[in-house]
């Protein structure tokens, strides 16, 4: 910092608050020179000069004084330039960023990312790495029914370090977007052309059936049973839920007890309930999924109950990992919908999550059934009708207008739980599941964890749509005992891109995944050579792009799915990052 030079003997400031100026004579200035300020204090003048003389010498100290006065403010000016100007006092030491949910709550920390993209609707920026800038400041008090505008600012010159020198290559920016929109609102403000492809969905779905039609599928998934031709999870619930007595699971009848809301936005309602299985509805990685009539009050359902392949452990020890998981990923769903509660998560968020938990009347907390276990522990959650893989599978293809609206959604959901510091890690169509009016929910948790948290040891990843760091972990720590991995924030935006490139591109997967997603091991290799670089992702990424420009793909959607490829963590962009340069995907300007 310059300054002017202080008296040794005093102050460096005077009583009226300015510096108090000294001044030793330059060398080579004469004692008797007009620049000696020295002499201006001694009367050197001898009587009887001129008086053109005595002007002279006051014309001198003038010069003087001017040159004097520009110094300093050339000083004060070069001062100001490196710092900028008095600041009023900040309430952090450090810089912040605020980032708040529709509700007005603070978000957790570790999920706002430093600078945004340099521009918006363009490839951001892959050499700046992604860190976390700490704890953002506390959320609005606001009531959750007023209908809260929140904005996340960023600062391009800030850094995980602090501010960034003025003189920085990098330019001093201030960019905002509008936060993260609810499901619902943003659902009523999309473009036409996607809300046509949901009314295709919905005309695909087929909302509630006729009896006939339900008589005849039940017909034929009694069929399938008696042929021994299902999956022998159907068996293993069927086993669970009678206590031993019988192998068929459609009609057969579940007791549960012990039913709990997932949180204080539903109510408590019956502590028990009689259950009646009617179809399969579906079956996840460690899951299944049935339709279940309440036999007192005609109520629908889908159960959810836990199906886990035998471990190589003692039954006590695995019934502890178990619960553990089902903690777990509890947690996880009530940290997803912090804010909004279950009862409003699908449609503020977009999310299917449990209504209730329950235990299986008198069951064991494992029952074994050849190969599998079985929870005690289910989930009761809101009747589905498949899901979006379902309909594209029916269909073999589905309409633009339809992949738009599917896309479109799909982004906001991920995003959300982005928000929320919560990784789901098996983000796929399947688990996109369909309601009457053709919306869909993400569920299916089981994976999920929170962002910097260890996965859980039984948790299962689909590895077509591991992220490469996260499938390199699981490897390494399943078959040469490695440390635990890790949920990263970026590892769903990974997943995200996978599953909107076999979205536009008719079920392809990128990079030639589709031939190596049944073999863990050539997968892994794979996803090591891409993090190495000994494979050319960014020749990779361009035929991506161009598969993509042949299938007609809105060039948005192929930028957005270009950078969400990215193969390495540390130039993934965050979820704010990808928000603040693709808004136009998830919301619709004002105006």
């Amino acid at each position: 910092m310059l300054a002017p030079r202080t008296s040794a003997n005093s102050s460096p400031y005077s009583s009226s608050g300015l510096p108090s100026l000294s001044y030793e004579t330059p060398k080579g200035v004469s004692q008797h020179s007009p620049l000696n300020i020295n002499e201006w204090q001694i009367p050197w003048l001898e009587e009887g000069k001129a008086l053109s003389a005595r002007r002279e010498n006051r014309l001198y100290a003038s010069r003087f004084l001017a040159v004097l006065l520009c110094s300093f403010l050339a000083a004060l000016a070069i001062q100001m330039g490196r710092h900028g100007p008095p600041r009023a006092p900040v309430a952090k030491d450090s810089p912040e960023v605020s980032a708040l949910t529709p509700e007005g709550k603070a978000l957790p920390a570790g999920e706002v990312a430093d600078s945004p993209a340099k521009a918006p609707q363009a490839k951001l920026k892959e050499d700046s790495d992604i860190s976390d800038l700490g704890s953002p400041s506390e959320g609005s008090k606001d009531s959750e029914e007023q209908n809260i505008v929140t904005e996340i600012v960023y600062i391009d010159s800030l850094t995980p370090e602090g501010p960034k020198e003025p003189d920085s290559p990098f330019k001093k920016r201030e960019s905002r977007f509008l936060g993260l929109p609810d499901m619902d609102g943003a659902e009523a403000a999309m473009p036409e052309a996607a809300l046509r492809g949901k009314r295709f969905l919905a005309s695909s779905v087929g909302g509630e059936e006729s009896d006939d039609e339900q008589e005849k599928e039940d017909e034929e998934e009694a069929a399938i049973e008696e042929e021994g031709a299902a999956d022998p999870a159907w068996a293993a619930v069927a086993k669970a839920v009678s206590h031993g007595e019988r192998e068929k699971l459609i009609g057969a009848s579940v007791s549960l007890t012990s039913i709990q809301p997932v949180d204080a936005s539903l109510p408590s309602g019956a502590s028990e309930r009689t259950l009646k299985i009617t179809r399969v509805l579906g079956r996840g990685i460690s899951s299944l999924v049935v339709e279940a009539i309440d036999e007192q009050t005609q109520e629908k359902f889908a159960l959810r109950l836990q199906v886990l392949e035998k471990l190589s452990l003692p039954l006590a020890e695995t019934e502890k990992k178990m619960q553990t998981e089902v903690a777990g990923e509890m947690q996880c769903i009530r940290t997803a919908v912090e804010g909004v509660g279950a009862a409003r998560a699908a449609t503020k968020r977009g999310l299917a999550v449990p209504l209730y938990t329950a235990t299986i009347a008198g069951a064991p907390a494992l029952t074994t059934c050849g190969d599998l276990y079985v929870s005690s522990s289910v989930q009761l959650m809101e009747r589905l009708h498949g899901s979006v893989q379902d309909i594209i599978q029916k269909l073999w293809r589905i309409p633009a207008e339809a992949k738009l609206y599917i896309a479109r959604r799909l982004l906001l959901q991920v995003l959300h739980l982005q928000a929320a510091g919560i990784s789901h890690n098996d983000i796929r169509l399947a688990n996109c599941f369909m309601l009457p009016d053709g919306s869909f929910l993400l569920g299916d948790f089981g994976a999920s964890a929170p962002f910097g948290c260890k996965m859980r040891e039984l948790s299962r990843v689909p590895i077509a749509y591991a992220e490469p760091q996260l499938l390199v972990d699981l490897y390494r720590f399943l078959n040469f005992n490695g440390p635990s991995a890790v949920a990263s924030a970026t590892d769903d935006l990974w997943s995200l891109g996978i599953v909107l490139f076999e979205l536009f591109a008719d079920g392809k997967l990128p990079f030639g995944l589709a031939g190596l997603r049944n073999d863990f091991a050539a997968m892994q290799s794979f996803a090591e050579d891409l993090l190495k670089g000994e494979y050319d992702a960014e020749a990779a990424l361009a035929k991506v792009s161009a598969e993509l420009q042949k299938a007609q793909v809105p060039e948005s959607w192929i930028q957005l799915i270009c950078t969400l490829l990215e193969p390495r963590r540390s130039r993934r962009p965050s979820w704010a990052a990808v928000a603040e340069s693709f808004p136009d995907l998830f919301q619709v300007a004002a105006g």
